[in-house]
Formats: structure tokens, C-alpha cells, sequence
């Protein structure tokens, strides 16, 4: 039987973005896809430190994406 891989894209990049990142990549079957961040925060570089190639400025559009089946909402 074939699993199903869930593919996360979150939004926010607070530290526990971080942490969240760095747990599911201990995970089989577990990847984060992508990740919102604000207009003004899109070159603080947190996607490269989480290690995350898609980054989106819309929410709508990253709900859009097929590839992502997950989303984890870390902001307040």
C-alpha cells in the first residue's frame, strides 16, 4: 500500500516555525512545501533557513498550490 506523504506549507516564521520545520524533517512521510510570509518580511531569509523553495506573499495563492495538503497557521 502506498503512504501518503503530507506535504505541509505554513504560515508565519516565528521561532517556533523553526522548531516545526526542524521536527518534520525527523519525519518520514513529512516535508513542509512551502511558506506564507508578509510582503515586508520576504527577504529576512527565513525560508532558506528552514530550508523551504516556495515562498508566498498571498495566502490565497499558496491554498492554490496542489502540492501542498497541509497548512500550519503559526500567528497569533
Amino acid at each position: 500500500m502506498q503512504q501518503d506523504i503530507i506535504r505541509v506549507g505554513t504560515i508565519g516564521n516565528g521561532f517556533i516555525v523553526e522548531e516545526f520545520a526542524n521536527a518534520i524533517k525527523q519525519v518520514d512521510g513529512a516535508n513542509i512545501e512551502a511558506i506564507y510570509l508578509r510582503p515586508k518580511d520576504l527577504d529576512c531569509g527565513f525560508d532558506k533557513k528552514i530550508g523551504v523553495e516556495k515562498v508566498y506573499s498571498s495566502v490565497e495563492k499558496m491554498l492554490e498550490d496542489d502540492s501542498i495538503n497541509c497548512i500550519y497557521i503559526a500567528i497569533p
